[in-house]
């Protein structure tokens, strides 16, 4: 398994009993090797290994796509990533518009994400495959109800009441996140208690568009957990999942927060999420609003003791989004390369 730079994912011990790690240290993200110097590394190591199959598992990575194509290696490229974000992988030299000539395989987690690789591409992929996130089921249960996770805690460093309705969104605080979004929605309302799970500092998000406006200005409702290997607890005192962002192709913390029987509430033209808030949440037209988030929380009366996904809804939940079933139409697909 190679890493673009170090952080946490890459500690797990599953990945650490599973795989040999190599760190490239070429993320675009940070100081580091040119573009030409990048492209040197990924041959070298690449020409050292001889793989059977390169998987690429983001287009934020699709560079390496190019330099196992030189070598006759099959590529194969798993994109989840929308328009805005391949723009922006654009601009920094990662995605470029003849992607397509260096990959032998497309795995699209959404329609709506196929849709917008496709329209940034000079030529058509050879072979597409429509995938779908997946989750680890009993992982995700026996994380969520661990006790060995630190409690959420304020600008003041206060922790979050016990009992308080929560309101959460999970992710790298961004604009494309929407992080600010759910910073004006949590201003509306100091009695309830808001919680980001995932990085939220200048340290760890330095994209995040909020924090200039939450430092000048911030709320003693507002809590973060920043950084964590187990989102899952934190899932788990969540009454109301919003997902704000601007666009998501089809974001897994939706999946996990609906496994947890959550209510979860996003926008049709977010990306891919639409379809399953259709059958399990609330679904609201449109592009993602604040005012519109607003006068949907202030009709909810908390605490909300009904189970939004029901014993039948689970199991087919289960059957279409368990990892073991996406890895296996996954395989199959590996075997024509």
């Amino acid at each position: 398994m190679v890493v673009k730079k170090q952080g946490l994912l890459a500690q797990i011990p599953e990945y650490q009993d599973a795989f040999r790690i190599f760190n490239s240290n070429t993320s675009h993200e940070i100081e580091g090797p040119s573009k030409e110097e990048r492209s040197l590394i990924a041959m070298n190591f690449l020409q050292k290994e001889k793989p059977d199959l390169l998987y690429v598992n983001s287009v934020a990575s699709s560079d390496w796509c190019k330099e196992g194509k030189r070598l006759g290696i099959p590529v194969v490229l798993h994109s989840h990533e929308m328009k805005r974000e391949l723009l922006s992988l654009e601009s920094v030299g990662i995605f470029s518009s003849d992607l397509s000539l260096y990959v032998d395989l497309l795995i699209s987690v959404s329609p709506d994400a196929e849709d917008d690789i496709i329209s940034l591409c000079s030529t058509p992929f050879k072979k597409i495959f429509l995938s779908t996130p997946g989750i680890d089921f009993m992982k995700l249960e026996k994380q969520a109800i661990s006790e060995n996770y630190l409690r959420p805690m304020n600008f003041l460093n206060e922790e979050m009441p016990v009992g308080n309705p929560v309101l959460a969104m999970c992710g790298i605080a961004s604009q494309r996140k929407g992080s600010d979004i759910f910073l004006q929605v949590a201003r509306k309302f100091p009695h309830l208690s808001f919680l980001w799970i995932g990085p939220w500092s200048r340290r760890e998000a330095p994209g995040n568009i909020a924090l200039s406006e939450f430092e000048k200005s911030p709320l003693p409702n507002f809590y973060m957990t920043n950084e964590t290997l187990n989102p899952y607890p934190y899932f788990a005192l969540t009454d109301l999942f919003i997902l704000t962002s601007r666009e998501d192709p089809n974001p897994l913390v939706l999946m996990e927060a609906l496994l947890l029987c959550k209510l979860c509430m996003g926008f049709s033209n977010t990306g891919g999420s639409k379809d399953l808030l259709t059958r399990f949440g609330l679904l609201l037209q449109g592009s993602v609003d604040v005012d519109r988030i607003v006068s949907i929380v202030e009709k909810i009366q908390f605490p909300l003791t009904v189970k939004f996904v029901n014993q039948d809804q689970t199991e087919r939940f289960r059957m279409e989004y368990d990892i073991k079933y996406i890895a296996q139409s996954i395989e199959e697909q590996l075997v024509f390369l």
